[in-house]
């Protein structure tokens, strides 16, 4: 059994001169800096090799000759000890002493582990000497029975006397320090109005790390501070938003789980099914071939009977026909799974969106691997995506969407990358557009300095065009009714893919689902998303045959991107 050693015995009057300092300042932060600073003196005596014999006078009068010091500072005033005061305590000498010990891991852990008790626990023990507050107060302020803070006054002392005695070895083998790891947080649905989920926690890395580390099992915030080895005090306030936002959920325990989907790398498993979809692709190529030269048949006789003032150049009809392959193979991919098939109930959420998020974790210790490379070419980043706009623009009132796919393949993915920021791209790009075919000006001011930085790029990714030094788009633009038309041929592909190959691609994912921990709501995880890995590649697969097999973006030898502008129709007379 281990021996109490000198710093217990220190720690064992924590609580005495947590009370006398409080007496003395008065102030909940000044109490605690001071017991700090007299912990640290007993922690940097012993460290030089002194021994104290008896510890709770040893600290009562080295605590009070640091008041009285701090007393002269302030005030200017000689210092008055006691007779009975001078005895084996820390003096001014020891200055420097102490300076070296705060570099020393053991004085940072004694400030940390201040900060690493759950609310629950924290919160009564504020109050009760910090504060000075009696247990009848602090009961009456919680509203809970008298008993019940004493058992928590009880708890909060064993857990920080705990926390603060256990060996150094055992603390820094329990803290994992994931960070720097990685979330990337997607969606379906409709996204709020600032962006969420993604904003909630786009570049926010403690978030990131904190909705990975809660993602298998519920866990408590103080294991959770203790795995991420950052103090309970500071990620409360991160996990009451994430709470509050509901990517995560709370237990009737008290404990929090991430609220959503994640999918941790399992490269050896993403080949696997990366070489299944492009088996599958090359074996019933024969009978999705067809389907696909019926729809880019349909669209180019939609394209021909656009107004002669809004006929389609080269280009545009291209990107239309990309568009219109790219979103009639991706519906297929999502409801054509036969017995799969999983209507998806998008939850109002409330900062106002309607979606259902998952997620793409890098915990930040994985290795390159050149099959990420070569599978990412085959991915669809992001989805599809809508962005809209409602609003005045110049003399109309409109109402506009961006309807886009990112691809890598005759394409820029997250095509705002190196121009503007995603946000700046998605509040402002589809006006902008409108207001080029509408021969509108776009003067200084009028949008973002970034977005206007932009326009070489955007010319470059195949989204604008310039002839005559003119300024134009260089996608295709569509009122609701034709994009309607459109998406009727969509559909017209997507139900003669199900009849074709819904059988055998149900056949294929028999298996193929993802392990989805089983506290999480089923309405949280629809079916889909559980076979998310095992179709990914799916689409790109049969878009990079079809062109290999000259039936679909015959002649492309520049950037593509499969995305169209909807208007409503009245805006567009």
């Amino acid at each position: 059994m281990k021996q109490p050693s000198e710093h217990d015995d220190i720690l064992a009057c924590y609580d005495d001169l947590l009370r006398l300092a409080l007496s003395k300042c008065g102030h909940q932060q000044d109490a605690e800096d001071l017991v700090s600073e007299t912990i640290l003196a007993a922690y940097a005596y012993i460290h030089r090799g002194g021994s104290i014999t008896f510890p709770r006078t040893w600290l009562a009068n080295t605590l009070m000759h640091k008041y009285n010091s701090t007393l002269r500072k302030k005030y200017h005033t000689p210092v008055s000890v006691s007779p009975d005061a001078l005895f084996d305590m820390a003096d001014d000498s020891d200055a420097h002493a102490e300076e070296v010990f705060l570099a020393t891991e053991e004085a940072a852990r004694v400030r940390r582990e201040l900060c690493y008790l759950g609310e629950l626990h924290r919160k009564v023990l504020l109050l009760y000497y910090f504060h000075g507050e009696s247990v009848a107060e602090i009961s009456q302020a919680l509203g809970i029975p008298q008993g019940t803070v004493k058992s928590r006054l009880s708890a909060g002392r064993d857990a920080l006397r705990a926390r603060m005695t256990k060996g150094r070895e055992e603390s820094m083998e329990n803290k994992k320090h994931p960070i720097p790891g990685r979330l990337w947080v997607n969606w379906s649905g409709n996204d709020g109005p600032h962006g969420e989920p993604t904003s909630l926690v786009e570049g926010d890395l403690i978030a990131e790390n904190l909705l990975m580390l809660a993602y298998k099992e519920p866990i408590s915030l103080p294991e959770l501070a203790d795995t991420i080895g950052i103090p309970t005090v500071y990620i409360e306030p991160i996990v009451r938003r994430l709470l509050d936002a509901e990517l995560m959920a709370r237990t009737d325990a008290g404990k929090v789980y991430t609220d959503f989907m994640i999918y941790f790398p399992d490269t050896d498993r993403e080949y696997a099914h990366y070489k299944g979809q492009i088996a599958f692709v090359e074996k019933y190529f024969d009978k999705i071939s067809p389907i696909l030269v019926a729809l880019i048949g349909g669209v180019h006789g939609l394209s021909e009977a656009l107004p002669e003032e809004r006929k389609l150049r080269p280009r545009q009809r291209m990107k239309l026909e990309r568009f219109a392959v790219t979103k009639a193979l991706q519906d297929f991919e999502v409801n054509g799974q036969s017995r799969y098939d999983c209507p998806i109930r998008y939850k109002p959420r409330p900062d106002g969106g309607a979606w259902i998020a998952f997620g793409w974790a890098n915990p930040g210790d994985q290795k390159p691997d050149e099959r990420g490379r070569e599978m990412g070419a085959y991915h669809i980043h992001g989805g599809r995506r809508t962005s809209r706009y409602n609003g005045r623009i110049g003399e109309e009132d409109v109402q506009l969407a961006l309807v886009e796919f990112d691809t890598s393949f005759y394409d820029c993915p997250a095509r705002y990358h190196g121009t503007c920021d995603m946000t700046t791209y998605f509040d402002h790009i589809h006006h902008f557009i409108y207001r080029l075919q509408k021969g509108l000006s776009v003067e200084e001011g009028m949008f973002p300095n970034n977005l206007i930085e932009g326009i070489p790029q955007f010319i470059e990714r195949g989204i604008l065009t310039r002839e005559e030094d003119r300024l134009l788009p260089d996608i295709p633009i569509l009122t609701e009714e034709e994009y309607a038309a459109l998406d009727r041929l969509i559909q017209i592909a997507v139900d003669g893919l199900k009849a074709t190959i819904g059988v055998p691609f149900h056949e294929y994912l028999a298996g193929a689902a993802e392990w989805v921990p089983p506290h999480l709501d089923r309405e949280a995880v629809p079916d889909i998303y559980r076979y998310r890995r095992a179709t990914i590649c799916f689409v790109m697969a049969a878009v990079r045959k079809a062109h290999e097999a000259g039936i679909h973006m015959k002649g492309v030898d520049y950037c593509c991107p499969p995305m169209l502008l909807v208007c409503d129709e009245s805006s567009l007379r």
